[in-house]
């Protein structure tokens, strides 16, 4: 990242995207990089105006944190603006230039930092951002495969929002009191427009904080059937394809290890067999105890179709099937 060219002049457009030459402000809420190619942050500009960016260099990362940990003036260049979306999000790739500047005429807003939820709709899906919100309709934890959840309403005085809290987020929270959300995602449900947040795997931090003082949003109505897997028996008529691979049971991650080795170690939960079963199926027909790599398509197809009745676990929303077990 250059830090030492000279400063040029700001340019508008109505391209998508656009190139626009200068940015001066100040970096709030750098997250986590993303699938290893990008992070995301907010640019605070003059009169508080607050901006997405993105950028697309994930070493970089180490740079915009230390301006943001240290509340630095900066001047940002040689970035594209994305047009096509309501936010006009900043895009950063190799070319673009940060660097400090002491010269800037106005102060960084740290009540800017966090987002109002009135403004969640507007962002990019997959995005993290930081909300203050109160919380209220917890509901009871619910198991959705191995992990467990908890819905929320989040409440501000411009809005409300779903927020769903994965495995132990669900205990740092109570319901009625306020809270800053650090880094959660935005995700639309898939089959219609609704926003909610997420905590995410990586980067959430909930922290309890004063409450508003202004009057609140009316909160939401819960639905939150779509998070929770349905079983029903049926049968089996048809399969169109099978496609396989190695995984341990305990942890039913992926196995990336040669099978030629004497034995197999998990990188996940270092779990060592001997014996290696394919787990997606020696789960759920366990009189079976297929091992790969002898099992063939064929064999497996037989196993299903000679099955009467099974238990299909499926999503309500999309109608994925999750999990298929014999009906004991």
């Amino acid at each position: 990242m250059d830090h030492h060219s000279k400063p040029a002049t700001c340019t508008n457009s109505t391209s998508a995207p656009t190139q626009n030459n200068e940015f001066v402000g100040y970096i709030h809420n750098v997250s986590p990089v993303s699938n290893e190619n990008f992070f995301e942050c907010q640019l605070q500009g003059r009169d508080e105006t607050i901006t997405k960016a993105v950028c697309f260099m994930p070493l970089s990362r180490k740079i915009f944190a230390d301006y943001s940990g240290k509340k630095s003036p900066i001047k940002a260049k040689k970035f594209n603006v994305d047009t096509s979306l309501t936010t006009n999000d900043m895009l950063m790739g190799d070319t673009v230039i940060v660097e400090h500047y002491p010269q800037l005429d106005f102060s960084r807003s740290e009540s800017q930092s966090s987002s109002m939820l009135s403004s969640v709709k507007s962002v990019r899906i997959g995005q993290h951002v930081t909300v203050k919100a109160k919380v209220t309709n917890m509901s009871k934890e619910e198991k959705a495969g191995n992990l467990t959840l908890v819905n929320c309403t989040l409440l501000d005085p411009a809005a409300s929002v779903r927020m769903v809290l994965w495995e132990n987020f669900s205990n740092q929270v109570e319901n009625n009191h306020t809270y800053t959300f650090h880094n959660v995602k935005v995700q639309k449900v898939k089959y219609h427009d609704n926003i909610y947040l997420n905590t995410a795997k990586y980067g959430t931090e909930i922290k309890l904080t004063g409450d508003f003082t202004e009057v609140l949003a009316v909160p939401l109505t819960q639905d939150t059937t779509q998070f929770v897997p349905t079983t029903i028996e049926g049968e089996i008529l048809g399969i169109t394809t099978i496609n396989s691979h190695f995984s341990f049971f305990k942890c039913n991650k992926k196995l990336e290890q040669s099978t030629a080795a004497t034995y197999l170690e998990c990188n996940n939960c270092h779990l060592k067999r001997k014996h290696f079963l394919w787990s997606i199926f020696s789960r759920y027909f366990p009189n079976k105890n297929y091992l790969m790599p002898t099992t063939t398509a064929e064999m497996l197809l037989d196993s299903l179709f000679n099955l009467v009745t099974v238990k299909f676990t499926y999503n309500k929303t999309s109608k994925a099937v999750r999990k298929i077990a014999k009906n004991m």
